[in-house]
């Protein structure tokens, strides 16, 4: 099995409840927990969270995948913009993450249209937790 793999994950998410982007995301984050961690993680909403809650995460083994609903012209949702500014200016070596990025679109036109910049609030995630010294769990 998964023993020994992890000390312990922690899966945040966000995702607006009135587009079904909540359930999406809170839907993967549970999938992610029991394929990763099962009785070892955690599943965390970002609604009203700041950085404290990701420095929880910086014991070695322990790691923390965050999973974002970016909607319709890239942005993220507002809990994940108010966690996001919240690590801005926290130091988050040692920090292992993931950052997995979902998408709803109106249809598959407007899909095409944007292109890769749909998920551009999950790759600006990303590159902020790399900049402020986290390590990526997955090459990008």
């Amino acid at each position: 099995g998964r023993e020994g793999l992890v000390e312990g994950l922690r899966v945040f998410f966000s995702g607006e409840a009135d587009s079904r982007g909540l359930i999406a995301a809170q839907e993967a984050a549970r999938l992610i927990k029991q394929q990763v961690a099962d009785d070892k993680g955690e599943i965390v909403n970002m609604k009203g969270l700041d950085a404290s809650k990701v420095l929880e995460c910086l014991p070695a083994n322990f790691q923390s995948v965050f999973v974002v609903e970016c909607e319709g012209e890239g942005d993220l949702t507002f809990a994940a913009k108010k966690m996001v500014r919240s690590l801005k200016m926290a130091n988050l070596a040692g920090l292992r993450y993931s950052v997995l990025m979902l998408s709803k679109s109106a249809c598959n036109f407007s899909a095409e249209q944007l292109g890769g910049a749909k998920f551009k609030g999950g790759q600006d995630l990303d590159g902020l937790l790399a900049a402020r010294g986290a390590t990526r769990l997955c090459a990008s």
